[in-house]
């Protein structure tokens, strides 16, 4: 049995453990279709969201609704009034990724992937395998037990020749850039040297003249 939805709109306050439909009713993640264990919050704050009901089935007690805005002022007071059916289940239309992304301190996308929309091409191609998630957390979060991983590092060694014209003398050190052909990359390098001024770029022309026209 679906019953019509007298008034369209609803604001609702959340955190990361409840949905507060009205002041005296509320709901935990565990009766929605939102998979509270893949996302955490920003803030300990309440959130307040402004949802429209789509449709209630009485029998289920199963609320359909869609959020249209997602950082709704506190001052929007929750109902008093006690709905005709009580509610047992929310269940979301999917979130706009946009618009729900900034709130979360954390999140895991393969277990969001159902539940979202409107987010970027092939954000979400990668296989969904938990190395894949973690790169898409924002920070380490806790609760969610995914260890932190190290970059891989390499040590390489090259042997670069520089033309005097092509360095900057500086304050005890001399910078040039070296093209690292086999990587396809540009380095900005220095050498340290404590008797180095700014002012050698005015004698270049005879350290040339004196030592060499590259050095390395």
């Amino acid at each position: 049995m679906r019953t019509k939805i007298l008034h369209p709109y609803l604001t609702t306050k959340r955190d990361n453990t409840t949905i507060e439909l009205i002041s005296s009713h509320s709901l935990t993640y565990d009766n929605t279709n939102l998979p509270k264990r893949a996302f955490s919050f920003k803030t300990h704050q309440p959130l307040f969201w402004k949802l429209k009901q789509k449709h209630f089935d009485s029998t289920s007690g199963t609320l359909v609704v869609e959020v249209v805005e997602y950082n709704s002022l506190p001052y929007n007071i929750l109902t008093d009034d006690v709905p005709e059916y009580q509610i047992n289940y929310l269940s979301f239309e999917k979130l706009d990724w946009p618009k729900f992304e900034p709130l979360l301190f954390s999140y895991t996308l393969s277990q969001l992937k159902d539940s979202i929309f409107n987010y970027r091409d092939k954000l979400l191609d990668l296989g969904y395998g938990k190395n894949d998630d973690t790169r898409f957390l924002k920070r380490t979060d806790p609760n969610l037990f995914f260890a932190k991983r190290e970059p891989d590092k390499q040590e390489k060694e090259f042997e670069v020749k520089v033309k005097y014209e092509d360095a900057k003398f500086d304050i005890s050190k001399i910078c040039f850039s070296v093209n690292l052909k086999p990587y396809k990359v540009v380095r900005q390098l220095e050498i340290g040297n404590l008797h180095l001024k700014p002012e050698f770029e005015y004698i270049k022309p005879y350290i040339v003249k004196g030592l060499a026209n590259v050095f390395g």
